[in-house]
């Protein structure tokens, strides 16, 4: 197993698959002149079989995160079209990285007795590539599903029953193109979530801002960071939650009169309380919310001067609340779905006759296995690399194109991802760090993004795209910074979400077009920090009573504030890091311990000291309670506010009705929708 057979070339790195993942890293072996070869049996994989297709539409994500640091993009629409970015892509192999790419597909990997590989080929028999390096893209599989050949299967169905089972970003694509050929869906599905992919600002010049901009997975309930730290907040406001908010919520936008809410309620949370207190804060009150245009997003695009940019590309209105309205669309709990047969089923008693039955996946790394020198064999599972990348046991060898567990490559995080293993590659001080510091950084990591949710049934990881760029800056030691930031003119970009690469300028460059669509959007970040800078007195008046009460003059108790290494945190919190689940929950532990001791001692003092001067409100104040329960009633507040900012209100639609049916005859008179209704899928496949 040590390769007896003398290897076909010797380079420093192979990569195996070009793609999204890792063009970035790519690009930087030629920059720097390293010796290299590419192994890709199809570049950018899904994105060229759309093209073979002819298939197009608008990209979930917003420019600035779908995009790489060194493009440009448009800055007033905010999405690209899936050709233009596979366009985009090819146009950045140089005809320098062309050379080095082998169009073949990688069949084995041995690891030497040296540390280095022998990779085999397809067309290269037994004589193998020999690097030091590795790098495997491990791409991102659906089950084996068809996904290009069922998007183009959807246009063509027409006035048919369809069953989708499972929901989520390409489920509701499928949906859209059902849509226009006046088909029933009906999604069979156990959780149904959605935020608007664009949402007007009041008072905003530019109106129509990117959901990217907000983060909300993580960071809905102050911009940008505090949103992780608790459950609590996720759960109290989720539009499927058990709570008075939630069902606030939901009479509030309508949702109660489309389905039955209490069908996705999650009986494993604990209460809001507990949560807020002692658990870790996961995600778990969203399930897996999908991005949609909402009938006054969409219609407000389409009927202004994008009508036939969008006609053209096929970016079609996506909002399954309008559909639901309109009784196209219909959504049920698995639990109360039975077949029958393959083309019969019943809903909660009721036969429904199915004509075609799609399955929606969820995404997974594909397996990669690694021939070890002793005979065994290492197979690649994401939670036993470091940020899904890299294994110290295995320290030559790098996986790319798992941004986490279930989701592929955004170019932003790909490009940070690149950046890391580059530096591993390049750099053999950072790499003997690295390898030295595993154990305790695999470890925190693990902690703070993988087993922080698996307490809760079907929740594998609470780790989001912000949160991934802004712990792979920080093992880097290049993070955004408020002061570096301020002085140096990018406030803007300090205050943007951290999906977003300009949040990185010493990974990235400082990008005209990255800076100037930061400074577009900045207002709607500064008042989430002038609202956080609320919190710097409370806490103090939190922190200095503690002092008086344990007898330590005040300049000790800042000293405690600063010193404390999770209150230190929590003052980098408040000056924007991000932190992770895991290390919030710590910051909200002590604080709940330090409240404790403030009561405890309060209440000696009563007890055995002078009674007459202690009143009921001063020893509240003392005891700090009321800045504690008005901390955390501006955090459900804030909670509750961007909530109902972020999912559409449901009511309200039938307005769009009249525009609906005007947007259908368009888009059905399309030369590209008449070609799909007049030709066979196999026809436009051969053509």
């Amino acid at each position: 197993m040590s390769g007896a057979t003398a290897p076909s070339q010797a380079v420093d790195v192979v990569v195996v698959g070009l793609g999204v993942s890792s063009l970035a890293l790519v690009r930087l072996l030629q920059r720097a002149g390293k010796s290299y070869v590419v192994i890709s049996e199809r570049n950018f994989g899904v994105w060229s079989r759309l093209a073979e297709f002819g298939d197009d539409f608008d990209l979930l994500s917003s420019n600035a995160v779908a995009a790489f640091s060194w493009w440009d993009f448009d800055l007033d629409f905010h999405f690209f079209t899936a050709s233009d970015y596979y366009r985009r892509l090819q146009a950045d192999v140089s005809p320098e990285m062309h050379r080095r790419v082998r169009a073949t597909r990688a069949t084995r990997y041995v690891e030497r007795d040296d540390g280095s590989f022998d990779v085999y080929t397809q067309d290269g028999g037994d004589q193998p590539i020999r690097c030091r390096h590795l790098v495997v893209t491990a791409a991102q599989t659906v089950d084996g599903l068809k996904i290009c050949e069922t998007l183009q299967e959807t246009y063509r169905l027409q006035g048919k029953t369809v069953v989708i089972d499972g929901y989520g970003d390409t489920s509701n694509m499928y949906m859209a193109r059902l849509m226009l050929g006046d088909n029933r869906v009906i999604f069979c599905t156990e959780h149904f979530q959605n935020l608007d992919k664009v949402f007007y600002i009041e008072g905003q010049s530019e109106g129509w801002a990117p959901l990217d901009m907000f983060e909300p997975y993580q960071y809905l309930a102050h911009y940008n960071h505090e949103r992780s730290y608790r459950s609590a907040l996720c759960t109290a406001v989720s539009p499927y939650g058990n709570t008075w908010l939630s069902k606030k919520f939901r009479t509030q936008t309508g949702l109660d009169e489309l389905m039955t809410p209490s069908d996705f309620y999650r009986d494993d949370l604990p209460p809001a309380w507990r949560s807020y207190l002692f658990r870790t804060g996961v995600n778990a009150g969203f399930g897996l919310p999908v991005k949609y245009w909402s009938v006054d997003s969409f219609f407000a695009h389409f009927d202004g001067e994008y009508r036939d940019y969008m006609l053209k590309h096929r970016m079609l209105l996506n909002d399954p609340y309008f559909f639901m309205k309109r009784g196209r669309v219909r959504v049920v709990h698995p639990k109360r779905v039975e077949w029958v047969g393959e083309h019969e089923c019943t809903i909660d008693g009721e036969s429904v006759h199915v004509d075609r039955r799609i399955k929606a996946g969820i995404a997974r790394p594909a397996p990669v296995q690694i021939e070890r020198a002793d005979g065994g064999s290492w197979t690649y599972r994401y939670a036993d690399c470091l940020y899904g990348l890299w294994n110290a046991e295995r320290p030559n060898v790098y996986f790319l194109g798992a941004e986490r567990p279930t989701t592929g490559a955004f170019a932003g995080t790909s490009e940070i991802q690149c950046e890391l293993i580059y530096r591993l590659i390049d750099d053999e001080r950072f790499h003997a760090k690295f390898v030295r510091e595993y154990a305790k950084r695999h470890a925190s990591w693990t902690y703070n993004y993988l087993q922080s949710g698996q307490e809760y049934e079907g929740l594998e990881h609470t780790q989001f795209t912000g949160m991934t760029n802004e712990e792979l800056s920080r093992a880097m030691e290049v993070p955004r910074k408020l002061w570096p930031s301020i002085l140096a003119g990018e406030f803007a970009a300090y205050l943007t979400g951290p999906g977003i690469p300009a949040r990185y300028p010493q990974l990235n460059g400082r990008t005209r077009q990255y800076l100037e669509y930061c400074r577009r959007w900045t207002n709607m970040f500064a008042g989430g920090l002038v609202a956080k800078m609320l919190w710097l007195p409370l806490l103090a008046l939190n922190f200095a009573l503690l002092g008086w009460v344990l007898g330590v003059n005040a300049l000790l108790a800042v000293a405690l504030l600063l010193v404390f290494p999770r209150v230190r945190k929590l003052v980098n919190a408040l000056t924007y890091d991000t932190l992770s689940f895991g290390e919030m929950t710590g910051i909200y532990q002590h604080m709940t311990k330090s409240i404790a001791l403030c009561v405890l001692f309060n209440l000696g003092a009563l007890v055995w000291g002078d009674a007459t001067v202690e009143t009921p409100l001063w020893l509240a104040i003392r005891t700090a309670l009321p800045q504690t329960l008005l901390i955390a009633a501006i955090d459900i507040y804030r909670a509750y506010h961007h909530t109902r900012l972020l999912f559409n209100d449901v009511r309200g639609k039938e307005a769009y009705n009249d525009t609906y049916e005007r947007y259908l005859e368009d888009m059905r008179a399309t030369d590209w929708y008449q070609r799909y209704i007049h030709t066979s899928y196999r026809e436009q496949a051969r053509s």
